[in-house]
């Protein structure tokens, strides 16, 4: 056994510990990494990919602009599939979140869906013919999708990975 702050840890624990505190920084912000919560050293945000809001919203204009008018299952359904088809190494060590952690990405595609609704990006509209409620963009929610997507693109081809044209796609 060995001593780990005021734990006692097998060697095996420790070791693990060890590692995944020089590669974070802080035993704290590896803990916090495993946990998949924020983490404090600048150093480790570097090394973690998450996807940007601002940039989620343009993916759920392009999914909508694409696929015309989807309801909220088939936005995530559409969002999983595209999130499978993303590499999960990147060079240079970087990281990105797992996307087997649904919970955290259902709550980040629910708040881009609730931003771009805020920002007049898109809105509900319920179907007779399907008897269901969908979501479409606007003609606002369609020009940010422009300006957006050029900007976006010029990223992506100076991008050390496919990521943004992944999901773009």
């Amino acid at each position: 056994m060995k001593s780990y702050g005021n734990i006692r840890v097998t060697s095996e624990v420790k070791k693990k510990i060890d590692l995944l505190t020089e590669k974070h920084g802080s035993a704290d912000n590896a803990l916090r990494y495993v946990l998949g919560l924020r983490v404090e050293n600048k150093i480790i945000k570097k090394k973690i990919r998450a996807i940007p809001m601002k940039f989620l919203i343009v993916v759920i204009l392009d999914l909508l602009d694409k696929q015309g008018a989807l309801t909220k299952s088939e936005l995530v359904a559409n969002f999983e599939s595209k999130m499978k088809l993303v590499k999960t190494e990147f060079p240079g060590d970087f990281q990105l979140i797992p996307s087997t952690d649904k919970m955290r990405w259902y709550s980040k595609l629910g708040n881009a869906i609730f931003q771009a609704r805020k920002s007049g990006f898109i809105h509900q509209e319920f179907s007779r013919v399907e008897a269901k409620t969908a979501w479409m963009t606007t003609s606002l929610g369609l020009e940010h999708l422009k300006a957006s997507k050029l900007v976006i693109q010029k990223i992506a081809a100076t991008s050390s990975s496919d990521f943004l044209s992944i999901l773009l796609r």
